[in-house]
């Protein structure tokens, strides 16, 4: 399947994105900002905004660090898939993860305070501020990205995550050797290091396809979480489209 076809569901899926953060009314709750819908909305602009930017990267030839972004459109979708399944029960598990990471984040600089005897004052003061984090909650446990998958019923986008951490997001062997380019027969240059990551048209054409796949989850989890928001394009009309350009290109890939 083209680039242009993709690109061109892309452009309706974030229509249909602006439409439904625009159309959606903000919960008058006594949960406030706790609101799953706030959290939702959230995520949802998160997401468009991330979008925005991956295609930003695309545009100027940079795919592999598009995909790298498309990671993190992902981790939208799962979170946004488990607070449309787990409501209140995720926006608690949210919390939880905030304050180990928080503990985490103290005790490196405790460690490195440390060493600084002159700031003494202000390892006191973090001290303090971690020691009342566990009084008050006690043991805490970051959410784990594949845990959200499973929760939200998308499991099988973790593949997907997992790819990207692979050969895009981390400095692994995959993603290193983008830039190692091998002169096969040559004996005095048998390779090149290339500045620029190399990264061919199959690449491009499946980081929009994730992205794709990744907005339409967020969007179709966003608007289970507001309990239907009526504005722009049907959402069944978009997922009928994102099936059939994946049933198009496989068969394409087979053929």
């Amino acid at each position: 399947m083209s680039r242009e076809t993709w690109d061109a569901l892309g452009q309706r899926l974030y229509a249909k994105g602006v439409d439904v953060f625009n159309a959606a009314e903000l919960p008058a709750t006594e949960a406030g900002t706790r609101d799953p819908k706030v959290i939702a909305l959230t995520l949802l602009a998160r997401t468009l905004n991330s979008m925005q930017a991956a295609n930003l990267l695309l545009q100027n030839d940079f795919t592999v660090e598009a995909r790298a972004l498309t990671r993190t459109l992902l981790e939208n979708l799962f979170f946004s898939a488990a607070l449309a399944k787990k409501g209140e029960g995720f926006i608690a598990e949210l919390e939880l993860d905030d304050i180990t990471v928080r503990r985490k984040r103290a005790k490196g600089l405790l460690d490195l305070l440390e060493k600084t005897p002159e700031r003494a004052d202000q390892h006191t003061r973090l001290k303090t501020y971690r020691d009342q984090l566990w009084e008050e909650h006690g043991k805490t446990s970051e959410i784990r990205m594949v845990d959200a998958a499973l929760a939200g019923g998308v499991e099988d986008a973790f593949i997907a995550y997992r790819e990207l951490s692979t050969d895009s997001a981390h400095p692994s062997a995959t993603s290193l050797s983008r830039h190692v380019i091998l002169n096969e027969g040559a004996r005095e240059a048998p390779f090149e290091i290339s500045a620029l990551p190399v990264a061919g048209h199959a690449d491009l054409v499946d980081t929009i396809e994730l992205m794709c796949m990744a907005v339409l989850g967020v969007i179709v989890a966003t608007n289970e979480t507001l309990g239907g928001v009526e504005a722009g394009e049907r959402l069944d009309d978009l997922a009928d489209t994102y099936r059939m350009l994946g049933t198009s290109g496989t068969a394409s890939q087979n053929g």
